[in-house]
């Protein structure tokens, strides 16, 4: 597999520089493809000591207004250094 290298390469340069890395991840429902990929993360993030991920899990019927407060959340918090909503969102968040 000539994408392994490159992979444990990066995980070297994120395991020196992951002190105290506070990562969030925002899913809004349960799609499938989503949710492996939300695992792969975590898969790999396990791997990295000094990174901490934040999943925070939403139903798919939420309210605009809650995934908003979520996102202000994560925005407010300063150990957060970076989150991601995860897509796509269902049809009623466009």
């Amino acid at each position: 597999m000539i994408g392994q290298p490159v992979v444990e390469a990066m995980r070297q340069d994120l395991q020196r520089d992951a002190t105290k890395t506070k990562l969030g991840i925002i899913q809004v429902g349960q799609l499938q493809e989503s949710t492996s990929y939300v695992k792969q993360v975590q898969n790999t993030l396990e791997t990295v000591s000094g990174i901490t991920l934040v999943h925070r899990q939403m139903y798919a019927e939420i309210a605009f207004c809650e995934l908003e407060k979520q996102i202000m959340d994560f925005n407010a918090d300063d150990d957060m250094s970076g989150f991601m909503l995860q897509l796509p969102l269902p049809r009623h968040l466009h």
